[in-house]
């Protein structure tokens, strides 16, 4: 019996001390879970405040864009204000003479002042209409803030003379050699300040030199049609295959939207139908192949939209960047006025520089005249002094 209870006695201590681990083990849970739960409380009042200034700029957002709308919906309020303001400022400036026979001076100066005020007020409506039309259509960018002065080293109009009397001043004329004059010229007309359109060339040129060394004849076509060439800028052929090619060279902050690829598209598909080999399709049959193929090449982004239309239209989109650095001297091989075979160069402002294909006739593109000329290559052109 005492042998028993012996065994109870340690038994019952043995329970005594597991309830009290249980004890210790369920008060330690409990204050682990007392802790989740302020965390809990933390991160769900954090969440809220996050929501709370979520919903803030979400309204910040809507009331600034009503601010805007509100703003060009109104853009005749808003040139009136601002020419009466500068109407104002002119009249103050105006000398009302002390003599009646001084007084036409102040008339013609009131006179001015009015026409200054009108001037000013459709000034104002057409700036603020712009804005809001690059709101609606980024690409009217590439349309503006065209430079008279570059757009005149490109007018086909003027021979490459009249074009290095543009690029290079007369006395740099007078003391440089002819080769010298010409290295000038290049390198004016690459690094001057450009226009859009002429940003927009230079890619188009890199792009179309990129594909003749992969053996593409490549016609300009956006160059030759300027803003009639409907969203192709090169159409790039080798054997049976016709690339169509639309280029945007636009800064990395900007997003190609789905319009440029719709345009590319639809101009794609009237290339398609007009091509002799090819006359009809099914309905709703997207036929482009490797025969006929729309490519869309940018330096910058494009939207997740613009991404899903280029796919379901199948339209190729390629992001490649602009190389300032590219060569740009076209080498050819021409005929002379004897008809014999000649070996010639061609500069970027030069007439014809946009209609040399190099892949005709094993021609190369290099980076300067001097290696133009090593090459024995010399330029396209006579000129005055020679």
């Amino acid at each position: 019996m005492k042998f028993l209870s012996n065994k109870l006695r340690e038994l019952d201590k043995k329970l005594s001390d597991t309830k009290k681990d249980n004890q210790s083990i369920s008060s330690e849970i409990s204050k682990k879970l007392q802790l989740l739960d302020e965390k809990i409380n933390i991160i769900s009042h954090k969440e809220k405040s996050l929501l709370t200034k979520e919903n803030e700029v979400l309204e910040k957002i809507h009331y600034f864009k009503n601010l805007y709308d509100d703003t060009f919906s109104s853009i005749n309020w808003l040139s009136e204000r601002y020419s009466d303001f500068q109407f104002l400022v002119d009249e103050k400036s105006i000398i009302y003479p002390k003599y009646k026979s001084a007084s036409k001076c102040s008339d013609a100066q009131r006179e001015f002042a009015k026409t200054n005020k009108e001037l000013r007020k459709r000034n104002i409506e057409l700036e603020l209409q712009l804005r809001k039309a690059e709101k609606s259509f980024p690409e009217i960018s590439e349309i503006i803030e065209l430079s008279l002065n570059d757009e005149k080293i490109d007018d086909e109009n003027l021979n490459t003379t009249e074009k290095i009397d543009i690029l290079v001043n007369v006395i740099d004329q007078k003391i440089l050699t002819k080769k010298e004059i010409l290295e000038k010229a290049l390198e004016n007309y690459i690094t001057r300040q450009k226009s859009k359109t002429e940003i927009g060339r230079d890619y188009e040129r890199y792009i179309g030199y990129l594909y003749e060394k992969k053996g593409y004849k490549v016609e300009y076509h956006g160059i030759k049609n300027s803003y009639d060439d409907l969203g192709i800028d090169l159409i790039c052929t080798k054997g049976y295959e016709t690339l169509l090619i639309q280029c945007k060279n636009w800064k990395k902050s900007k997003v190609i939207h789905e319009n440029s690829i719709n345009q590319l598209f639809g101009t794609a598909m009237k290339y398609f139908l007009q091509d002799s080999k090819q006359n009809t399709i099914k309905p709703g049959e997207i036929p482009f192949t490797n025969t006929i193929k729309p490519l869309f090449i940018t330096t910058t982004n494009l939207s997740e939209r613009a991404k899903e239309f280029a796919n379901i239209l199948q339209v190729e989109t390629l992001q490649i960047p602009f190389d300032k650095e590219y060569p740009r001297i076209k080498c050819n091989f021409g005929k002379d006025e004897y008809g014999l075979e000649t070996k010639i160069y061609h500069l970027p402002f030069d007439q014809m520089y946009d209609k040399i294909n190099i892949i005709k006739n094993g021609g190369l593109y290099v980076k300067t005249i001097t290696e133009a000329e090593e090459r024995g290559f010399r330029k396209a052109f006579r000129w005055r002094g020679e």
